[in-house]
């Protein structure tokens, strides 16, 4: 049994050696699960050959093993395997909620919190440009008067990314689903488009959304300090995330490894404060996920008053939104060029 599902591991580009991996797998397939998976791509006549049973059993298996995550859609084939263990953990973990349950979710946090979380900070840092890029808060950029709205590029602003996207799913965050540290009321905000979307409405793990319903979520995702992120690409990423630094698979590996601007890229903008219109309520403080924001005594003023570390602050435009007298903006500090064109920084290609 171990072989096999040690075969499974390897397929999926992961150590076959890793006991944390393999009671993830035992507890996601059974043998015969397995070996159908082992033996993709293949016509049905031949795997119901091979295992013993009809062409419709076997159809009905691939698409139960679909429906939670273990194969994902082809054009080519019908059904593939996940890439790696971390394709396999996002497909896994949203699935609908009959198929995950409490042991899975407690397998795949230890095997987040023990093992896998060092080597994603390797992926995550591989290419020597981030591959993620912190999107700021559209209310954050309207908020701020130095910024013009014509100087906002599409990339960069979540009302064109939803406006451009042709399908959007609402799925849960697995990486709250998984971790459970956070406060956060709703994890149903994080956003998937196009072919991603689709997959996830297909097998029942994701509702699609209008523009305008995908923009509620986005109001939610700002005003309990969620920050979006996305591939740190020039171009509509194929999601969405609203993140925490509690249970975030990007952000918190890479800060609990001291690598954060290393595979998390800054937005184009940086948050600024008008001490004089400051009244020190720490609000800001509160809802900075980067520790960017302090507080100090200004000159001649008995209160203390915000200040940013720009070195620390990514720009999510989190504390703006909620900055009551209005002391905070966002401004421009990089350039177009600090968003690399698709291929440069990750994997994806529009």
């Amino acid at each position: 049994m171990a072989d096999v599902y040690a075969a499974l591991a390897e397929k999926l580009n992961y150590p076959p050696s890793s006991e944390r991996f393999q009671q993830v797998l035992r507890k996601l397939a059974t043998l015969d699960e397995v070996r159908l998976m082992l033996d993709l791509p293949a016509p049905l006549e031949d795997l119901a050959q091979k295992l013993s049973i009809t062409p419709t059993e076997v159809e009905s298996n691939l698409d139960s093993l679909y429906r939670r995550g273990m194969l994902l859609p082809s054009r080519r084939t019908g059904y593939r395997l996940p890439q790696n263990a971390g394709q396999l953990h996002g497909s896994t973990t949203t699935a609908a909620d009959e198929f995950v349950d409490k042991e899975l979710l407690d397998l795949w946090r230890d095997f987040r919190e023990n093992e896998s979380d060092v080597k994603r900070v390797d992926w995550l840092t591989r290419k020597g440009v981030p591959q993620w890029r912190v999107i700021p808060a559209w209310r954050a950029l309207v908020a701020s008067p130095g910024i013009a709205p014509g100087a906002i590029l599409p990339h960069e602003d979540v009302r064109a990314i939803l406006r451009e996207v042709p399908a959007i799913a609402q799925i849960v965050c697995d990486c709250r689903r998984v971790i459970r540290a956070c406060p956060v009321r709703s994890p149903e905000v994080c956003l998937q488009f196009e072919r991603h979307a689709e997959y996830h409405i297909g097998r029942g793990s994701g509702v699609r959304l209008s523009v305008d319903e995908a923009l509620e979520r986005m109001e939610v995702a700002m005003d309990e300090g969620l920050v979006h992120i996305g591939l740190n690409v020039a171009a509509a990423p194929p999601s969405l995330c609203n993140c925490c630094n509690d249970c975030c698979d990007v952000i918190l590996p890479l800060k609990r490894a001291g690598k954060l601007h290393e595979g998390l890229a800054q937005s184009r903008y940086q948050a600024t404060v008008d001490r004089k219109t400051c009244d020190g309520c720490q609000v800001c403080v509160d809802r900075c996920l980067f520790d960017a924001i302090s507080m100090s005594r200004a000159t001649g003023s008995k209160r203390l008053k915000a200040q940013v570390d720009p070195e620390q602050c990514f720009g999510c435009g989190m504390c703006v939104i909620k900055c009551k007298p209005g002391a905070l903006s966002l401004k421009a500090v990089r350039s177009p060029e600090h968003i690399p064109p698709p291929g440069q920084a990750s994997w994806y290609s529009p």
